[in-house]
């Protein structure tokens, strides 16, 4: 690889894996590359009302200082949230893992859509966001989904 511009990090740090491996990653990516190579995460954390465990909360408050100390910038997704803007938008009886990892997948593209086709440089727009180095914490919005389905149902109509 000529010329290594960042990470990108997708972890849900709910559980031991993904807290503690991910947390291990980054603070070997930070002293393997510093501060040339940005690190931005994608990271889902638990929600209060859909918790199965008390480990949950305390992985992802421990996990937290790590993304505070070692990324440039982070997209926080929200278990609850994503469950209700898909059931509410969409109307399913059933929101399942693939509606969930479609969405996260669909908001990933976006953001790296920057990068592959027009060149921008994706530090910048955290940036601008973002004037404070410390507030690199982001919520994505998202709104107007559809179901794959429907985009054929309405081709073939």
């Amino acid at each position: 690889m000529d010329r290594l511009n960042e990470f990108v990090i997708t972890s849900s740090i709910s559980w031991g894996t993904g807290s503690g491996l991910s947390s291990q990653i980054l603070s070997r990516l930070s002293v393997d590359y510093g501060k040339k190579v940005k690190k931005n995460g994608f990271i889902i954390y638990p929600s209060a009302e859909m918790s199965n465990s008390v480990i949950e909360v305390y992985n992802a408050v421990l996990s937290t200082y790590f993304t505070y100390e070692y990324c440039d910038s982070i997209i926080m997704f929200d278990n609850q949230s994503m469950y209700k803007v898909i059931d509410s938008q969409l109307g399913l009886d059933y929101v399942d893992y693939s509606h969930l990892n479609n969405l996260i997948a669909q908001i990933i593209s976006s953001y790296t859509g920057l990068k592959r086709f027009n060149s921008i440089d994706n530090t910048k727009i955290f940036s601008d966001i973002c004037p404070f180095p410390h507030i690199h914490y982001l919520v994505p919005s998202y709104n107007g989904m559809a179901l794959i389905n429907d985009y054929q149902r309405k081709e073939l109509n």
